[in-house]
């Protein structure tokens, strides 16, 4: 896609060039370059042929058989190097179905920063005021949030995919493709949400007299050196809101300070602000419609230090459902107080859940074994295990009156006289050991 500054006689050069004089078609057969395609790259980048920044390199049909992400995972990575903005997808698919048919879509739209966008590929033009069918012009489109029409803005599009592309299709429950609601770029109307579109001064010798200044529904930055006006153009709109006896701060000296910047830069000899806003009720002013919030730069230094201060500013900046989160968020402080009182208890009575449990696992071990024992019987115990019983019985019995005789015989053997020594000349008999105790 090139940059149309480029100009049609320009833009047909360069085609010949890349193609080495073929037309794009060969009948219905598209003719391809036999450029190498770094060379047509650099041919490309040539300040004299083109310019890096006059074209856009988007990827058609990159599902094909022979489309891009069919092609090995090395040649699409030195193919990109940060060549290729956007792939198109199929125009009959979601842009999940897309990649869950890819691994490698995934790693281009995740990993490689490269846009996936669902077009028409259309080949003709719907009939006046029908809806366009299949391959009709507008049948299938991508929404992209651009800061201006221009090539550069598409690509600084590109590049923050995440945030500037959304494909408005979804598939229905009879898996049809339906278009969901699409978000309104510029609120108007009674009940759109609040925001002011532009500021003009004119008449006088304010510093800014003579100049429009416009802002964007969402977000608009103010960028400029010091002494450029950018606190005076603050200063001017907050006055003009809010009025001299409300800016919104209780810091007297700041809302002087306020006063004195508005009045010598913005509304100076008597210059004119007139507000224009397409929300509310446009037959009131702008500063009745809708009260705004302003907040000098010490102001929100001091919110930095207040987290009320912070979560209450955030819920603000929701349009339209700052007193339905305010009063969500007191709801959940006092059901947090609830839960805080009732953890004691909580945990108690768990406390005494863990007991219970264990005393009943324990008596269910208790009946579990006793049932075992009746449904085996005594009876039906094996001889054997009596036998061993009385035969354990019977060694003990008698190991217990084998150590009563020990005891006994060495009572005997201590009151037994001694036995007379013998004589040379004399000798005695000794006496008979009693029968019972003869020793052997």
């Amino acid at each position: 896609m090139f940059d149309p500054s480029i100009g049609k006689e320009r833009y047909q050069e360069v085609f010949s060039g890349l193609m080495g004089g073929r037309p794009a078609y060969k009948g219905t057969t598209l003719n391809r370059t036999q450029l190498d395609l770094k060379d047509a790259f650099k041919l490309l980048d040539d300040k004299r042929v083109v310019g890096k920044g006059a074209y856009v390199t988007i990827a058609a049909h990159p599902l094909l058989d022979n489309g891009l992400y069919r092609r090995p995972a090395d040649y699409i990575t030195d193919l990109a190097g940060g060549r290729i903005q956007a792939a198109e997808l199929r125009r009959t698919h979601t842009l999940v179905e897309d990649k869950a048919d890819n691994n490698k879509l995934c790693f281009a739209q995740d990993k490689g920063g490269i846009a996936l966008y669902h077009a028409s590929d259309a080949i003709g033009l719907a009939a006046p005021g029908a809806k366009p069918a299949d391959r009709e012009l507008g049948s299938r489109f991508t929404m992209i949030k651009l800061a201006s029409p221009s090539l550069e803005a598409l690509r600084q599009s590109l590049l923050a995919h995440k945030s500037r592309l959304r494909d408005p299709y979804r598939r229905s429950a009879d898996k049809q493709l339906v278009l969901d609601k699409l978000p309104e770029p510029c609120p108007t109307g009674p009940s759109a949400r609040p925001w002011l579109r532009e500021v003009t001064i004119s008449g006088g010798t304010a510093f800014l007299s003579g100049q429009t200044f416009r802002f964007s529904p969402d977000l608009t930055c103010i960028i400029g050196g010091s002494m450029t006006g950018k606190s005076t153009l603050l200063d001017g709109l907050r006055q003009s809101m809010l009025g001299s006896q409300d800016l919104g701060t209780q810091d007297r000296a700041l809302q002087r300070a306020i006063e004195e910047r508005a009045q010598n830069g913005f509304f100076n000899g008597g210059a004119q602000v007139d507000l224009g806003s397409p929300a509310g009720d446009v037959s009131l002013p702008v500063p009745q419609r809708f009260r705004m919030r302003f907040y000098s730069q010490s102001e929100l230094k001091s919110l930095a230090d207040d987290p009320e201060g912070i979560e209450h500013l955030l819920f603000h900046l929701v349009p339209g459902r700052a007193p339905a989160l305010l009063d969500q968020r007191d709801r959940l402080r006092e059901l947090d107080q609830q839960l805080g009182s009732l953890a004691a208890s909580v945990t108690a009575q768990q406390e005494r859940v863990g007991d219970a449990e264990h005393a009943f696992l324990r008596a269910q071990r208790a009946r579990t074994a006793m049932e075992r024992f009746a449904q085996a019987g005594t009876a039906a115990l094996p001889p054997a295990q009596i036998d061993v019983a009385q035969t354990r019985a019977f060694a003990q019995i008698a190991t217990k009156r084998a150590g009563d005789a020990a005891a006994l015989v060495e009572t005997l053997r201590a009151i037994a006289p001694s036995s007379p020594r013998s004589s040379s000349t004399t000798s005695h008999k000794h006496p008979r050991w009693p029968p019972c105790l003869s020793k052997r």
